[in-house]
């Protein structure tokens, strides 16, 4: 019986990592599809394209500096309250951005937003290496990478139709997907953290392996040096590392401006349209 209970924790721990990727990447869509609204954001704030694209990329570096801060403390510290902290701030900022009237306000957000985002996207394939049943590792992180696409897609939706159909706002957008996270992250607390955290010892050697064992900020950065070094020294890993950065290039620029690109001359399509 505890270890039917077991399993049934761990699945719908998983079921919460799905969930938790639909959601975050929600913004990604809502975003996309706010900035080529009538009445969005571009209008709101009088963007130029140059920001919109700033605007648009921000959270994306603020990932890139918030996976290498995240790596780092998933080694000294539990896993859940890591966690419950970088869903609580992630929500609070969702909830700051549909308020804020200030370009440069809402490009702090957003990095802020990139950086609470990294813990997700480092621990959920950690957890699932953990976690998951041996012959099911590959369908559960399968169905954690879903919800991504998944998110965006729902985010779209929301983010184009919302403004277009009713009186509500584009920051209704993001107010929906704030009171939605709220729940979830109380949920998540409440979980047994025995269900969430890595041994200590097994992440003491991941962290060794990745730089972050020893606190001391210049063997820090000697070892990142030399993981870097070696990475880049890697053929196959660099193809795949360049070919992917090829493709999100692509789909980044189309999926940031088709909606103000397919609104103009010389389709003049209709959100709904686009949307679909």
């Amino acid at each position: 019986a505890e270890e039917a209970h077991a399993q049934q924790m761990t699945k719908s721990v998983l079921v919460i990592w799905v969930v938790l990727k639909v959601l975050v990447s929600y913004d990604s869509g809502a975003f996309s599809a706010v900035l080529g609204t009538d009445n969005g954001i571009t209008d709101d704030l009088e963007l130029s394209t140059s920001q919109q694209g700033a605007l648009g990329s921000t959270v994306f570096l603020g990932n890139t500096v918030g996976c290498a801060i995240a790596g780092h403390l998933f080694s000294h510290y539990s896993a859940k309250k890591l966690m419950t902290m970088s869903l609580t701030a992630h929500t609070f900022l969702t909830f700051l951005f549909g308020l804020s009237n200030a370009y440069e306000a809402d490009m702090v957000i957003r990095f802020f937003l990139g950086v609470t985002l990294a813990f997700i996207v480092v621990y959920s394939p950690i957890w699932v290496d953990e976690f998951a049943p041996k012959s099911s590792a590959t369908l559960w992180m399968a169905l954690c990478n879903v919800g991504v696409p998944i998110g965006i897609m729902l985010g779209f939706v929301v983010g184009g139709m919302l403004p277009t159909n009713t009186a509500l706002s584009w920051r209704w957008a993001f107010y929906i997907k704030a009171l939605l996270m709220i729940p979830l992250t109380m949920y998540f607390n409440s979980l047994n953290g025995k269900y969430i955290d890595i041994s200590h010892t097994r992440m003491q050697r991941a962290a060794i392996a990745t730089g972050g064992a020893d606190k001391s900020f210049t063997a820090l950065l000697d070892k990142l040096y030399a993981i870097v070094r070696a990475l880049i020294s890697n053929g196959l890993l660099m193809s795949n590392v360049m070919a992917l950065s090829s493709m999100y290039f692509v789909v980044t620029a189309l999926q940031t401006f088709v909606t103000p690109y397919l609104r103009g001359p010389p389709f003049f399509a209709s959100m709904n349209t686009i949307v679909l």
